[in-house]
């Protein structure tokens, strides 16, 4: 990934010092945080999606924002801010972490994959097929179907350079409560 891919630049500089932040927590023998979200969906799409912030998950949230600080990140204040994320002076995008586990504890760990950057750093990802359910349970949870949320998860689909297709199925169901199913993705609804 370089300023001349299809990555917008604030999106590269947080995946930036994202890669950093895992670089210092591999150091110190840290739990990696996993990136989710849609952020998640913009590097498996190629910037296809763009996000607004980065959602993480990790069970070492203290180690995590401590090197967060060390990089510059703080919480915003005041009234009207959230205090649940993190912002940086040089980024449009904030970092939050979402929680202990991927999709409450549903994904497999073992399908995440690492993303390596144009300077060296590496970014721990949710796996693709965990990602593409988590997108069709978002769009069976609201009513009528989020066309979006599904939209993003066809998106994935096409673009995954491969896919346990036995596994996604399954995992589409159980995400969508047995609304959606691997073959929602190439059919229109």
């Amino acid at each position: 990934m370089t300023d001349a891919s299809p990555y917008r630049l604030p999106f590269l500089a947080g995946l930036r010092l994202l890669g950093e932040a895992m670089r210092r927590l591999r150091e110190r023998g840290a739990y990696q945080p996993t990136l989710v979200g849609g952020a998640a969906v913009e590097l498996y799409t190629a910037g296809a999606v763009a996000t607004g912030d980065f959602d993480l998950v990790t069970v070492a949230q203290a180690e995590f924002e401590t090197v967060l600080a060390e990089l510059g990140f703080e919480r915003p204040g005041g009234r009207g801010r959230s205090l649940r994320g993190f912002i940086h002076s040089t980024l449009p995008m904030g970092v939050e972490v979402v929680g202990s586990s991927m999709m409450g504890g549903s994904a497999d760990p073992l399908r995440r994959r690492r993303f390596t950057l144009d300077d060296g750093g590496e970014i721990l990802v949710i796996g693709i097929e965990d990602l593409i359910a988590d997108r069709m349970g978002q769009a069976a949870a609201a009513s009528g179907g989020d066309p979006v949320m599904l939209g993003q998860a066809r998106l994935l689909y096409a673009t995954a350079e491969t896919v346990d297709e036995a596994y996604l199925d399954a995992r589409i169901q159980t995400e969508s409560l047995g609304d959606y199913s691997l073959a929602d993705l190439a059919a229109p609804r």
